[in-house]
């Protein structure tokens, strides 16, 4: 079970930082629900400053990848601490994502029109709960043992 978890968290982290880099590099498919309509308008996607943060998001969930990918494949040789670390910080950025700001995304969410709040309430609010959860048990099995 724990080897199922961490490979199904590595291809969803993985998956995600593909398409965060394939946005940067022009790509379309997606985009329309990434994000809600009041954030489109100060977040325009051709600035120099979305990119590199998108770039950011990219990298951030391209290690999340390697950390998950990392407890039941003993691939990497880090420090207990830091994958402790990066365990916690992963569980927190999620499990916060899935509650949200109690405005525009998240399970308390007030605006309920638009694209993305379909995909918000349908896809990426229950992924970020799933991933808070297993990310849970992952860290729960693997500093227990």
């Amino acid at each position: 079970m724990l080897h199922f978890i961490s490979i199904l968290n590595t291809l969803i982290f993985s998956f995600i930082s593909l398409l965060h880099l394939y946005w940067v590099f022009g790509g379309q498919w997606g985009i329309d629900s990434a994000m809600p309509d009041d954030y489109k308008e100060s977040f325009n996607t051709n600035t120099k400053s979305s990119i590199i943060a998108t770039i950011i998001v990219a990298l951030g969930l391209a290690y999340f990848a390697i950390i998950e990918y990392s407890v039941s494949n003993n691939i990497l040789s880090l420090n207990q601490k830091w994958i402790k670390y990066s365990f916690i910080v992963i569980i927190l950025i999620f499990l916060i994502r899935s509650i949200g700001d109690f405005r525009h995304f998240g399970f308390f969410r007030k605006i309920e029109s638009g694209k993305f709040t379909s995909a918000d309430r349908n896809i990426f609010s229950p992924l970020c709960l799933y991933l808070s959860i297993s990310t849970v048990f992952l860290f729960w099995k693997y500093f227990s043992s």
